[in-house]
């Protein structure tokens, strides 16, 4: 099984149901904006980690609405399991689809076939890809003749969120002495790709039934960028990441 990491944007849809016409960036939102989007461009090439932008309250929020609407942890096992549990699998899966989609752009021209072209054994090093098939139950997703069972258990639920980290870790070792920005195929697909994104746009929820967990009138700005989309929101007087996505992330 391929599993793609929403752009979380259909969460965000949710708040905004009914809204009022989307809006345009004004002059000084567009400013605020551009500015929390450079700063968060540079912590990540630095780091290459989303975790700090995840392990927020308003991230929680966003988090558990997409796991809540995906097949990928039982129903039950979400009634049941705690949330920081929860939150560290969420956070571990969202930073390897993002460190593979980083990878996958360094070594595949997306624009001929797309993500869903790209077999698991090039969607990362051969390390990594060996780590992740010794998972009985990644193994088992991946493998197009076997019926993709949800995660039921919390021991299944730890094992995932260990074998992900561990593979992130990997992952981001090897980005460190191979960066993909230095690749002739990240910038040709870079290249393909910017022409492609939206403009930031901004949109208002009208009441408090609608905004929440939100305040009435609360502004949501969806920012697309190359290899991620991220959710602002503005809270306390500025813009805020309260959700990220991967775009097209394939793990």
């Amino acid at each position: 099984m391929r599993l793609l990491i929403s752009t979380l944007v259909l969460l965000s849809a949710s708040f905004v149901t009914t809204a009022l016409p989307q809006e345009k960036l004004s002059a000084a939102d567009e400013q605020e904006v551009g500015s929390l989007v450079a700063s968060f461009n540079h912590q990540i090439m630095r780091t290459r980690d989303l975790t700090p932008y995840l392990n927020t309250r308003s991230a929680d929020i966003m988090a558990n609405a997409w796991l809540a609407d995906n097949d990928l942890v039982s129903h039950d096992l979400l009634t049941k399991a705690r949330p920081d549990e929860l939150r560290r699998f969420f956070i571990a899966m969202t930073n390897l689809s993002y460190l593979s989609t980083l990878y996958i752009y360094s070594k595949v021209y997306v624009k001929t076939g797309g993500f869903r072209e790209v077999p698991p054994r090039k969607q990362y090093p051969p390390a990594v890809f060996r780590l992740l098939r010794r998972n009985p139950t990644i193994s088992d997703w991946w493998s197009p003749d076997r019926f993709s069972k949800p995660i039921t258990s919390a021991q299944q639920l730890r094992a995932f969120t260990s074998t992900f980290e561990r593979a992130t870790a990997m992952l981001r070792r090897y980005l460190k002495s191979h960066a993909p920005e230095q690749t002739r195929m990240y910038r040709r697909n870079l290249a393909w790709l910017e022409p492609l994104l939206k403009e930031p746009e901004i949109e208002t929820c009208e009441t408090s039934e609608q905004c929440a967990p939100y305040p009435a009138h609360s502004q949501f700005v969806n920012v697309q960028l190359p290899l991620v989309t991220l959710i602002l929101v503005r809270m306390n007087g500025k813009f805020e990441i309260i959700a990220i996505g991967v775009l097209e992330g394939l793990w």
